[in-house]
């Protein structure tokens, strides 16, 4: 039996992480969620997610000290991110942060699944080349 893949979720405003929490776990991922930077980071160490959903705009440690620190660790410098921002503008400056997708808010539920399935459900090229060679 496959693993629920893992979501952390790091952001500030407890409707958009419960709006975000509701929509991955109708899909079945495993979902957990702070809104403390520092916290976050203590989460990646320990839960080891497939994936962080993460907001710029955090109180103590802004969103892109904790993305500089998740790149920096060494139990977390692969872990796919998708950064939820209030403005596009923020876009530009996060591609030197390795950052795989970029979500505006407010959420909206079918690009966020979007982005989710295809950061975490790629295409497998494996499967498709024997299929063909079958």
């Amino acid at each position: 039996m496959d693993e629920k893949k893992k979501i952390l979720i790091i952001d500030d405003e407890p409707e958009i992480i419960q709006t975000v929490k509701m929509i991955l776990e109708a899909e079945n991922y495993s979902v957990l969620a702070t809104s403390d930077g520092m916290e976050g980071l203590r989460l990646a160490d320990t839960l080891k997610p497939d994936l962080v959903i993460l907001d710029l705009r955090l109180p103590k440690m802004p969103g892109i000290g904790v993305l500089g620190a998740l790149r920096e660790r060494k139990a977390s410098p692969k872990i796919p991110v998708i950064i939820l921002a209030g403005s596009r503008d923020s876009e530009v400056f996060l591609k030197d942060f390795d950052v795989q997708e970029f979500l505006q808010k407010p959420v909206d539920k079918e690009r966020l699944l979007q982005k989710v399935h295809k950061i975490l459900n790629p295409p497998a090229k494996a499967d498709a080349f024997s299929r063909r060679a079958a």
